[in-house]
C-alpha cells in the first residue's frame, strides 16, 4: 500500500465540443478553479480525489442527526443535518415523498411538481445490512468468474496511451444504463453559461427504471450519499457505520471490470501494489479520507466534493455550489426537489445539441437554491466506471487529459491540493535480517574506535573502518558509546546509543507516545520579531523561496568548526577506481546529534529494510518516533516559513495540526515499488536509501541523498567512500568548506555511481526545501540556495507522493 502521500485532485470532465478548456493555474486553491470565470466561459465539471486523515468518532458524538433511509428525504439548515418531513420544492409545492406513479415500461415517472421515487422502501433492508461490519456483509461474484475469460491486462497501446486506456474503462463498464431503456432525460432549451433564465419546464430525469438500484454499486453508492453535510467549512465526523459503507462500497466495485483493469494497469506502471488489498485501500483512502477546505480542517473529502456536493456559503463570503458532478446525485435530489434543473449549455459546435440518448450533459441548475452556473456529468454510467476514470487519471495524467470514452472526446481535469495517506502496522520492537525482522538480542556488532581529538569531536580512523567493513553484519540492534576524555563522542556499534552516555537518556525517551515527550521551545518565541512571511517576489519565484529557506537555516552546521570533510581526488562517473584513501568524513563535532532535530531526524534512520522488495512493518515504537520527529521540525524557522508559503499558495491548510500531518503522511507514509507492496516511503528512499537487488534483476543503490545518514554509516563501515565526481566547470574542485558534494560510493558493498548531497544543512531544511519543490515545481527547479546554483529534481509517483528528490550541482 502506499504511504503519503495524500494530493488532492479536481477530476473534471471538459467536453471539448460543449465546455472551455482553460484550467486556473496549478497553484491556485483548487476550489477557487471554479469560481474563475463562470459568468463568460463554458467549464466542465470538476471533482476533487484528496486524501487525508480520517476521523472516526462514536455517532453519537457526531453533530447532528443521521437522516433514515427508509422514509424521507433530508435537509439540512444553519449547515446541520435534520429529518426533513416536508418540503418545498423549486417549482413550487410538494413533498418531498418518494411515491411514483407505476410505468408499463419498468420504471417511475418523476412528476414535474412533485418528486417521488419508490425505490428507497425496496431498498431499505438492503441499506440496514450495509451498516454491518464489512466482513458481515454479502457481496456479488467476482466479475472473473461472471465473465470468464474476460482479458483485463492492459495492451501496450493502452499503457503507452492514457485516452486508449480511458476508452477501454468505457467499453468495460458492464453496469452502464441504457438510455430510453433504464432511463430517459429531457434536456429543455439551451442558454449561455451568464444567462439565468430557467429553459427547461420540467425536470431533467423524467423516468428511471425500478431494477436501477437493486444494482449492487448502485444500491452501495446510494448509500453513501447521505453522510456528508454539504455546507462548506463544517466539520465531518465520520460515524462508525458511515465507515462500513465507505469499506463496504470499496469492496463492492471492487469487484468489478473497471476496477480491476483500473488495478492491473496502476500495477503494471509501478503506482499500486500488486496486493489487492492494499489496492482497496488505497481507494478507500484517496476517496474518503478527510481533509481541509480554506482553513478548516476535516471539513471535505474527495467523494463528498466529486460525487456530492458541497456548498459555499457565508463562511467563504460566497455563495455558489462547488463539486456535485454525478447523475446519480442529481437524479435523487432532484427527486427530492431540491435541484433545479435550469437547462444545458450551449456546445461550442451549433447543431450538436443532446437529446434524450446523451450521456455527457453540460447543464445549470440550483440546489437548495443555490446556482452552479455550469457543470458536466456524465450520464448513467456506473459508479465504478466514474471512480475509475478518474482515479486513473488522477494518478497517470496530469491538469488536463484528452481522452475518448466511447464516443465522446473529453478533458478530464485533475487539480491537486495534497495527497496523504496514511498506512502502517504495529508490531513489536524488531531487527531485520535477510530482508525480514526478528527480534536481536545482542552479539555481532562492529566497532570502531576512533582516537581522540582536542577539537571536541570523534576523529572516525582513516584505514580501519573500510579495513574491516566487509565482515560486518548488515544490520545490527545493539550499539554501544565509549565516553572520550575531551568530551567528544565515538562510534562503536549501531543503533540508538551511538556512544554519548548523556543522549541514552533522550532516545529512551522518543519511545514514549509523542504527547508525553518533551520538545523545543517554538522558534517564533526564541527568534520574536523574525518576519516569517514570503514576500511577493519570493511567492513569485521558487528559487527566491529556496535562496529563503537557506538564510533561515538556523541549524545548519560550519564546515570546519562543526565537521570536517576531506574530499580526496576527484574521478569520472563511470570511473570505478578508488580515489579517497580515507573517509569523507574526518571529525563531527560533538555537540551536533544533542540539536533536537538530529537526535530526532537519528533515530529515524534504523526504522527500515535497505533492501528494496521486503514489505515494511511500522511498529507503535517507529510510529511515535516519526510523530514527534514531525512535532520537533514543526518548531523550527524553516518549516514554518515553507507552512506559510503553501497556505498562501493554496496548497496547505492554515490549521498547523492538519499540515503537519500532511507532512508526515508525505513523507512517512509506506508506498510500493517495482510491484512490491508497503516496501518503501519517501523518508527511507531520499535519506535512508534503498538497495535493488535479486528481486529488481539489478544490484545497485537507490536513493541515500542525506550527509547524515552517510557520516553514520561511513563510521560504521558499511559505506566505503570512493572519490568526488568532477564537477562540470573545470577548476572547480571540491574542498573541506564546500556544502553541495557529488561522489561516489559502495554502500553494504553495492556501488552508487553517482549521488548529490548538501553537506552539514539541517534535516528541517532538507525536508523543507524538498516538499517545497515537490508542491510547487516540477520536475527539474533550477534555485539558488546559498552560493549554489542548483536543480532540485523531484521524481513522482503517481503524481502524489515523493519517488525521490536531490539536488544537482548547476555551476
Amino acid at each position: 500500500m502506499e504511504g503519503l502521500i495524500k494530493g488532492l485532485a479536481k477530476a473534471a470532465i471538459d467536453a471539448l465540443d460543449g465546455g472551455d478548456d482553460e484550467a486556473p493555474r496549478r497553484q491556485r486553491p483548487a476550489e477557487d478553479a471554479e469560481e474563475e470565470g463562470r459568468e463568460d466561459r463554458d467549464r466542465s465539471t470538476w471533482a476533487e480525489v484528496v486524501s487525508d486523515k480520517k476521523g472516526g468518532e462514536p455517532e453519537e458524538e457526531r453533530r447532528g442527526s443521521r437522516p433514515s433511509r427508509q422514509g424521507e428525504g433530508w435537509e439540512r439548515a444553519d449547515g446541520r443535518k435534520q429529518q426533513q418531513q416536508q418540503h418545498t420544492s423549486a417549482h413550487g409545492g410538494g413533498q418531498s415523498q418518494y411515491e411514483g406513479d407505476d410505468r408499463r415500461d419498468g420504471g417511475s415517472r418523476l412528476p414535474q411538481q412533485q418528486a417521488p421515487a419508490n425505490w428507497r422502501q425496496q431498498q431499505s433492508e438492503a441499506w440496514n445490512a450495509y451498516k454491518r461490519p464489512p466482513s458481515e456483509q454479502e457481496y456479488s461474484e467476482d466479475a472473473g468468474r461472471i465473465h470468464q475469460g474476460l482479458n483485463l491486462e492492459p495492451t501496450r497501446e493502452e499503457l503507452n496511451s492514457l485516452s486508449e486506456a480511458c476508452g477501454r474503462l468505457w467499453e468495460l463498464d458492464m453496469n452502464r444504463l441504457v438510455p430510453g431503456k433504464d432511463y430517459r432525460i429531457d434536456c429543455g432549451e439551451g442558454k449561455k453559461v451568464y444567462q439565468k433564465d430557467d429553459m427547461a419546464y420540467g425536470n431533467l430525469f423524467s423516468w428511471l427504471g425500478d431494477d436501477v438500484f437493486t444494482k449492487p454499486t448502485y444500491s452501495r453508492f446510494c448509500a453513501l450519499l447521505d453522510n456528508y453535510n454539504p455546507h462548506q467549512g463544517y466539520k465531518e465526523v465520520v460515524t462508525q457505520q458511515e465507515k462500513h459503507e465507505e469499506v463496504a462500497f470499496i469492496e463492492e466495485i471492487a469487484r468489478t471490470a473497471p476496477i480491476k483493469y483500473l488495478h492491473q494497469y496502476l500495477v503494471m506502471k509501478g503506482v499500486a501494489s500488486q496486493d489487492y488489498d492494499d489496492f482497496k485501500t488505497m481507494l478507500s483512502s484517496l476517496w474518503f479520507n478527510l481533509y481541509g477546505r480554506c482553513g478548516n480542517s476535516s471539513c471535505s473529502s474527495a467523494f463528498e466534493h466529486v460525487f456530492v456536493g458541497e456548498i459555499k456559503g457565508e463562511r467563504q463570503g460566497e455563495n455558489e455550489v462547488s463539486g456535485f458532478h454525478n447523475w446519480i446525485q442529481f437524479y435523487l435530489e432532484e427527486a427530492k426537489g431540491n435541484v433545479d434543473y435550469k437547462g444545458y449549455i450551449f456546445p461550442r459546435r451549433r447543431g450538436e445539441s443532446p437529446d434524450s440518448e446523451t450521456q455527457l450533459l453540460t447543464v445549470q441548475f440550483e440546489w437548495h437554491g443555490v446556482l452552479k452556473s455550469v457543470s458536466s456529468s456524465l450520464i448513467g454510467v456506473s459508479p465504478e466506471f466514474e471512480l475509475a476514470l478518474y482515479t486513473l487519471c488522477f494518478y497517470m495524467g496530469g491538469e488536463d487529459n484528452r481522452v475518448n470514452i466511447g464516443p465522446y472526446t473529453v478533458n478530464v481535469k485533475c487539480y491537486r491540493m495534497v495527497d496523504l495517506l496514511r498506512v502502517y502496522l504495529e508490531d513489536e520492537s524488531w531487527e531485520r535480517a535477510d530482508g525480514r525482522k526478528q527480534q536481536q538480542h545482542g552479539g555481532g556488532q562492529s566497532q570502531h574506535e576512533g582516537d581522540d581529538r582536542r577539537g571536541g569531536g570523534s576523529r572516525l580512523p582513516q584505514q580501519q573502518a573500510p579495513a574491516n567493513r566487509r565482515q560486518q553484519q548488515v544490520y545490527f540492534c545493539s550499539a554501544e558509546g565509549e565516553e572520550t576524555d575531551d568530551g567528544g563522542w565515538e562510534t562503536v556499534g549501531e543503533k540508538k546509543k551511538h556512544g554519548r552516555p548523556q543522549q541514552s537518556e533522550a532516545w529512551n525517551a522518543y519511545k514514549r507516545p509523542p504527547s508525553e515527550q518533551e520538545y523545543s521551545e517554538d522558534a517564533g518565541r526564541i527568534h520574536q520579531g523574525l518576519n516569517l512571511e514570503p514576500t511577493r517576489e519570493e511567492l513569485n519565484s521558487l528559487s527566491e523561496a529556496c535562496s529563503r529557506l537557506w538564510e533561515l537555516d538556523m541549524n545548519r552546521l560550519v564546515p570546519g568548526k562543526d565537521y570536517r570533510i576531506d574530499c580526496g581526488e576527484g574521478k569520472k562517473v563511470y570511473q570505478k577506481d578508488d580515489m579517497a584513501y580515507g573517509n569523507l568524513f574526518s571529525w563531527l563535532g560533538d555537540d551536533v546529534f544533542t540539536k533536537p532535530t538530529y537526535s530526532r531526524f537519528y533515530v529515524l534512520l534504523d526504522n527500515y529494510n535497505p533492501h528494496q522488495g521486503y514489505k515494511e512493518v511500522v511498529t507503535q515504537q517507529e510510529k511515535h518516533e516519526e510523530v514527534a520527529f514531525i512535532e520537533e521540525i514543526a518548531r523550527t524557522v524553516p518549516i514554518k516559513y515553507l507552512h506559510q508559503y503553501l497556505v498562501m499558495k493554496g496548497v496547505a491548510s492554515q490549521d498547523y495540526d492538519d499540515f503537519k500531518t500532511m507532512l508526515s503522511s508525505l513523507w512517512f507514509n509506506l508506498y510500493g515499488r517495482c510491484g512490491n507492496s508497503s516496501c518503501s516511503s519517501a523518508f527511507e528512499h531520499v535519506f535512508v536509501g534503498e538497495i535493488k537487488g535479486e528481486r529488481q534483476g539489478e544490484n545497485e543503490v537507490s536513493g541515500f541523498h542525506n550527509w547524515i545518514q552517510f557520516y553514520l554509516e561511513e563510521a560504521k563501515g558499511n559505506v566505503d567512500y570512493k572519490g568526488y565526481i568532477f564537477p562540470r566547470r573545470r577548476g572547480e574542485s571540491p574542498d573541506s568548506e564546500t556544502q553541495l558534494l557529488t561522489v561516489q560510493f559502495e554502500w553494504h558493498g553495492v556501488l552508487k555511481s553517482v549521488s548529490s548531497s548538501l553537506i552539514g544543512v539541517s534535516p528541517e531544511f532538507e525536508l523543507a526545501l524538498y516538499t517545497l519543490c515537490f508542491y510547487i515545481g516540477g520536475e527539474d527547479n533550477r534555485v539558488n540556495i546559498g552560493p549554489y546554483t542548483v536543480n532540485v529534481k523531484c521524481y513522482r509517483m503517481g503524481n502524489n507522493k515523493i519517488g525521490s528528490a536531490f539536488p544537482i550541482a548547476e555551476n
